[in-house]
C-alpha cells in the first residue's frame, strides 16, 4: 500500500442507480462527488453520470485504509454499469514496508473480490456469498501506524541481533582453521559462549527500571561492537570472549524485544505479532547463511561476516 494500489474494475448488467443502491447496502461509504466527473479527466461535468463514493475500508487491517467506489454508465442504454473498486492507504512503515505492502494488498484484493460478489448478489437478490478466507500473513485486527511501525522496528532488531548471534555457529569450522584449533576447543568455546544466556535473567528484571527502549539500543550496539572485536580478534581466546559478550547482548535484546512485541500489539493480534517476530528471527539466521561463502575466500574470510554485522550499528538512529 503506500506504493500499492489495489483496483478492481467490473461491469454489471444493471442500471447505475441499482448499482449505487447495492453499494450503499453493502458498505458505509459517503458520496464524495459534489458533481459527477468526466471519465478519465478528473474534471466535473453535469452529464457524465459518474458518481464517487469513499470511506474507510476495515478489511485492510492498517490505519487509514480507504475504499473508493466509482460508478458510471457503461453505455447509453442505462442498463449496464462500470464499477471501479479501489483500496488504498498512505501508511508508511520503516524497514519492512515491502512486507506490509504485501499484507495490505493480499487483504485488499480478497476484500474487493468479496465486495464485488456481494454487490452482484444484492442486485440479483441472491444469497450473500461466503466470507473470504483470511490469509495467515494478514493481521486479524487493525494496526495503527504507531503499532505497525513499532512491530517493524522490533522485527528489524530481531533480524540484526540474530544475525550477529548466528555467525559463530555458521563459521565455527573456518574459525578453528584460522586459529589452528580442534573440535574440542570449538566445543569448549561454544559452551562458554552459551553462558551468555544467563544475562537474560538479569535483563528481564532491569527492563522495567531502565526502560525497554534504552536496553534494546544498548544491546544492539553491544552486539555489533562485540562482533567488531570478533572480526579483528588476534587469538582464539579473544574471539571466544568477544562472542560471550555477543551472545549476552543478543539474548538481552531478544528478551526485551519479545516482551515489547506482545505489549505493543493490539488486542487480538498478539499471537500474530509474535509470529511475525519469529519470522524475523528466522530471517536473521538466514542472513548469516547468505554470508557463509565469505568463509571460503581464504584464511580469515569469516571475519568479513562479523565485520558486516558490526556495520548494522548504522541502523541504530532509524531504529531509535
Amino acid at each position: 500500500m503506500p506504493h500499492v494500489r489495489c483496483v478492481m474494475p467490473i461491469t454489471i448488467d444493471a442500471s447505475p442507480g441499482a448499482v449505487l443502491a447495492a453499494v450503499a447496502h453493502d458498505t458505509t461509504l459517503v458520496d464524495d462527488s459534489a458533481l459527477p466527473t468526466e471519465p478519465g479527466t478528473g474534471t466535473h461535468t453535469e452529464d457524465s453520470g459518474e458518481r464517487v463514493l469513499q470511506g474507510p475500508f476495515p478489511p485492510v487491517p492498517f490505519e487509514g485504509a480507504t475504499l473508493t467506489v466509482t460508478v458510471r454508465p457503461a453505455d447509453d442504454t442505462g442498463t449496464r454499469t462500470d464499477l471501479r473498486l479501489e483500496a488504498h492507504t498512505d501508511l508508511t512503515i520503516p524497514f519492512l514496508g515491502w512486507f506490509v505492502d504485501l499484507q495490505a494488498y493480499v487483504a485488499a484484493r480478497s476484500a474487493l473480490r468479496h465486495l464485488a460478489a456481494r454487490v452482484r448478489a444484492t442486485i440479483a437478490d441472491a444469497p450473500e456469498p461466503a466470507a473470504p478466507r483470511r490469509w495467515p500473513i494478514v493481521p486479524p485486527v487493525q494496526f495503527s501506524a504507531t503499532q505497525a511501525s513499532r512491530l517493524a522496528a522490533l522485527s528489524a532488531t530481531a533480524i540484526v541481533v540474530n544475525f550477529c548471534g548466528a555467525l559463530l555457529t555458521q563459521n565455527g569450522d573456518a574459525v578453528t582453521r584460522t586459529f589452528d584449533k580442534n573440535d574440542a576447543a570449538l566445543g569448549a568455546a561454544l559452551a562458554i559462549v552459551r553462558a551468555g544466556v544467563l544475562v537474560s535473567l538479569v535483563v528481564a528484571a532491569l527492563a522495567d527500571r531502565w526502560g525497554r527502549r534504552r536496553l534494546l539500543l544498548v544491546s544492539i550496539v553491544g552486539a555489533c561492537a562485540a562482533n567488531l572485536v570478533t572480526g579483528l580478534a588476534p587469538s582464539f581466546e579473544v574471539f571466544t570472549g568477544a562472542q560471550l559478550l555477543t551472545r549476552a547482548f543478543v539474548n538481552a535484546a531478544l528478551v526485551v524485544a519479545g516482551i515489547a512485541v506482545v505489549e505493543e500489539a493490539p488486542e487480538g493480534a498478539r499471537a500474530f505479532a509474535t509470529a511475525m517476530f519469529g519470522l524475523a528471527l528466522g530471517a536473521g539466521v538466514a542472513l548469516s547463511v547468505v554470508f557463509l561463502p565469505f568463509a571460503d575466500l581464504g584464511d580469515g574470510g569469516w571475519r568479513i561476516s562479523f565485520l558486516v554485522s558490526a556495520g548494522a550499528v548504522l541502523l541504530i538512529p532509524v531504529i531509535a
